[in-house]
């Protein structure tokens, strides 16, 4: 014979979106430094804040939004006018799917080599002369 039963179905939250592939390119002469990397998900990776914390103070300085495959790219300016050597960062996501509590990662330090541009060699002019001398 059959039974009644009654059931509330609650949707658990996923884990908040991961981070892989992190890349940091030092600034050159011509091109300022830059971190870059991928978001991981199970649910979307386009739209995922990523946010930066510059100063170890566990508050994001700056947020960078992931492409529509899950990238994205930070352009770092060091906050005095010489860069340092070394960077550290703390890296975290941040994501809203459906208008539900952001789901928010834990901090992650990571610490790249931040060599400064090698020195500039001046233009040299070789050898010159006059084409034809005549006189």
């Amino acid at each position: 014979s059959w039974q009644a039963f009654s059931y509330t179905y609650s949707d658990l939250a996923g884990e908040p979106a991961s981070i892989t592939n992190l890349a940091w390119t030092p600034a050159t002469h011509t091109t300022p430094a830059k971190l870059s990397g991928r978001v991981l998900d199970d649910a979307q990776v386009s739209g995922v804040n990523v946010e930066i914390d510059l100063n170890g103070d566990n508050v994001p300085e700056a947020v960078v939004k992931s492409d529509a495959y899950g990238k994205f790219e930070y352009t770092y300016t060091p906050s005095t006018s010489s860069a340092p050597t070394q960077v550290t960062l703390q890296i975290r996501t941040s994501q809203s799917i459906n208008g539900q509590t952001p789901q928010t990662g834990a901090w992650n330090s990571h610490t790249f080599s931040n060599p400064a541009p090698a020195a500039l060699t001046p233009p040299s002019l070789g050898a010159w002369g006059l084409a034809v001398d005549d006189g």
